[in-house]
């Protein structure tokens, strides 16, 4: 193989290792979560593993869009990172704020010196120990306990 054939073959290798692709479907029943995606001109990858960070997890809505890494151009290599769906995502952010979101409308966001959780339905907290609030405790709605309720202070 000549020097110039050699560059072509590593060019090509290199312009197929990066591509956008949108959700098809996703296998999330496994230890890997599977995803099948639609690419351009009509490429449509199997199977391809989703590569996600420690302690987050997440099922795509069909649609969603990310990008396929395949190392060294080979699609047997393939992984899938992203699955964004813009309608869902959050709009107008502060500089420096983090959202959690579903496609149900939940989330829960940091911003600035503030934390908001955003539930559609009910919103459970479950600490076998117990739950502790350091602050003012403001409700608007009605109270329901069970148990014994003590109070101290002023």
């Amino acid at each position: 193989m000549t020097r110039h054939s050699s560059y072509l073959t590593d060019r090509d290798a290199l312009r197929t290792m990066l591509r956008r692709a949108a959700v098809r479907s996703i296998n999330d029943q496994g230890s890997q979560q599977l995803v099948n995606l639609s690419g351009l001109a009509g490429d449509q990858p199997l199977n391809v593993p989703t590569v996600a960070l420690f302690g987050f997890s997440s099922n795509p809505p069909a649609g969603g869009v990310g990008l396929i890494i395949c190392p060294g151009g080979r699609s047997d290599r393939a992984m899938f990172f992203g699955g964004e769906l813009t309608k869902f995502r959050p709009k107008n952010q502060p500089v420096g704020g983090v959202t959690l979101y579903d496609a149900f409308g939940q989330s829960v966001s940091f911003v600035q010196n503030n934390i908001r959780i955003v539930g559609t339905g009910a919103v459970t907290i479950t600490a076998p120990s117990g739950c502790t609030i350091n602050g003012n405790v403001t409700v608007q709605g009605n109270v329901a306990a069970s148990g014994v309720i003590s109070a101290a202070g002023a």
